[in-house]
């Protein structure tokens, strides 16, 4: 058996002139994994130009690694990021409003019965 050498590549540690090395959608993959865990940087790199629209395989790899729930259309070739993500944030701050809401009115109806003992 030959010794092959191995690269492996932290996309945390990755800096903006190193991912400017990629050429592919390699690239967009690298950046969404190095900023999946800070939205606002995560935002601030899929609105440029460049990283708007990606392809659709690499969207399929995003959302396997950082197991980000995105919805994936066989139909299209490439999805906008950007939206996609402000998208899940608007659903998530919805889910997180209404859960609020429901817990509430559980805090509402528990004080009423014990005001009534």
């Amino acid at each position: 058996v030959e010794n092959y050498r191995i690269h492996l590549i932290d996309p945390a540690k990755l800096t903006e002139e190193q991912l400017d090395q990629f050429s592919t959608s390699l690239k967009e993959v690298m950046g969404y994994i190095k900023y999946s865990k800070n939205k606002e940087q995560l935002l601030k790199f899929l609105q440029t130009d460049t990283h708007r629209s990606i392809e659709m395989n690499a969207v399929r790899v995003i959302k396997t690694i950082t197991n980000t729930p995105i919805e994936v259309s066989e139909e299209e070739e490439e999805i906008e990021m950007c939206k996609a993500i402000e998208d899940l944030i608007a659903e998530s701050e919805a889910r997180g409003r209404a859960e609020g809401e429901v817990k509430g009115m559980i805090e509402i109806c528990l004080d009423m019965s014990f005001s009534k003992e």
